[in-house]
């Protein structure tokens, strides 16, 4: 059982999500929430049942995707207004509206998709995603002025960020975080650091405030030393033996030692890839020669939402950037340009390996020229992976195995569709060991 997994099934989460249905009706009775799960998984779920809502929903795609505000508050989702959406002219109140899914806490808004803080619709959401505990934490974790950007919009961190909050504002007896730190910049690290330690410790004078009446205990699942925050008072070590079946547990104190040495353990060696794992060969590249050129790009969303401003660039061969900013600065943004996932590339000044965007290229000629190890790639092939998900072409009948995404890799498509030869198979099968993924 691997760390990940304990975590799930401690949150009741393993396999499924409780429905949204049922967290938007416990958020309006006030019902204690017994589990809050923190992870890359939570929040590949949580993008997963937005498009999906979105998708299936009643409102026409000219209406407000789940903001940052209606799924903290989802008993504040303005539904007096769902008849009179539902209407066809010349219908009147009382008429038979149709189907009615369900409203759960990430369903899209009966308002326009421009609607900011002064749409009247949205005034209850405003009132209370700016005052009181919820403004606050808003404010100290950077989403105060994007409380009605749609969830999907969001940076990795940034999403990071929502669920943090939904559980500082929730009365959770119990805080499963599972490499929690990723994708946060380290203004908002400082702050999740202060957040879990007074949630946890009830101390006073920290960043974040939290519920002092409830008695919260966590589980911390880390791979860097310095995440598990506070110090933990006891520690479960998984992975132990031979087979990696057996574990340890006991206080910390009598544990730290054993922990100490997985995370020295854990540094990676120097090794040699696997013969015949070596990539294609590449076209060869004059020194200097431009790959990449942004000259003076601007992404902007509406109402009036600036990502990137008049953004000149070029990455020539033989370079390596490093590219750096907050969450929500753009860097996703920049990767989505390049790849051609941003419509917006289309109409920018971007030109990739000599050839500007837009002028005639595949989409597919592209994205053989690069490699791409991205959260969203990595959402997607889970997507693709996993048989509970339907639609948008990517329903399975069953799971895929870690051996076919590896030997995909052959062919550079997000599944297995062709017969692999004896050495490739070999080569795959190395590749799955030396990864502990066997």
């Amino acid at each position: 059982m691997t760390a990940q997994l304990l975590g799930r099934r401690l949150a009741g989460e393993e396999g499924r999500l409780t429905s949204s249905a049922t967290i938007a009706s416990a958020a309006t009775e006030g019902t204690d929430r017994l589990t809050t799960f923190i992870s890359f998984e939570s929040h590949r779920r949580l993008l997963r049942d937005e498009a999906t809502e979105y998708q299936e929903s009643r409102f026409s795609v000219v209406h407000k995707r789940a903001t940052i505000a209606s799924y903290l508050f989802p008993e504040l989702y303005p539904s007096h207004v769902d008849d009179e959406a539902m209407r066809t002219p010349g219908s009147v109140a009382g008429d038979y509206v149709g189907y009615r899914p369900a409203r759960t806490r990430v369903a899209p808004l009966p308002v326009p998709y421009d609607a900011c803080s002064d749409d009247p619709l949205l005034a209850p959401l405003e009132a209370a995603a700016t005052t009181g505990k919820a403004g606050r934490l808003l404010a100290q974790f950077g989403l105060y002025a994007k409380r009605h950007r749609p969830i999907h919009a969001l940076s990795t961190g940034e999403a990071r960020k929502l669920m943090i909050i939904d559980y500082l504002l929730s009365r959770s007896r119990l805080l499963v975080l599972d490499e929690a730190f990723d994708g946060l910049d380290e203004p908002s690290r400082r702050e999740l650091d202060h957040a879990v330690r007074a949630a946890l410790l009830g101390a006073e004078g920290k960043a974040c405030e939290v519920d002092s009446e409830v008695e919260a205990a966590a589980v911390l699942i880390a791979h860097i030393p310095e995440e598990l925050v506070p110090q933990p008072t006891h520690a479960l070590l998984l992975g132990q033996g031979a087979d990696g079946s057996e574990w340890s547990a006991g206080e910390w104190q009598t544990m730290a030692p054993a922990v100490e040495r997985y995370f020295a353990s854990q540094i990676a060696e120097q090794w040699v890839p696997p013969a015949g794992s070596a990539p294609r060969a590449a076209v060869p590249k004059a020194a200097g020669e431009p790959l990449v050129e942004f000259r003076g790009v601007s992404i902007r969303y509406p109402p009036d939402v600036s990502v990137l401003d008049g953004l000149e660039w070029t990455v020539r061969a033989g370079e390596k950037w490093a590219v750096r900013g907050g969450n929500g600065a753009g860097k996703s943004t920049i990767v989505d340009l390049i790849m051609g996932d941003n419509l917006q590339g289309y109409r920018q000044p971007v030109w990739l390996f000599g050839r500007k965007k837009g002028s005639g290229e595949s989409i597919w000629d592209i994205k053989s020229r690069l490699g791409v190890l991205s959260t969203k790639s990595h959402m997607e092939y889970v997507d693709y992976a996993d048989p509970s998900v339907r639609g948008a072409g990517m329903s399975r009948s069953s799971a895929l195995s870690t051996w076919e995404v590896v030997c995909s890799g052959f062919y550079d498509s997000v599944g297995l569709y062709h017969s692999v030869s004896p050495v490739q198979e070999a080569v795959a099968m190395e590749w799955v060991q030396r990864l502990g993924l066997g």
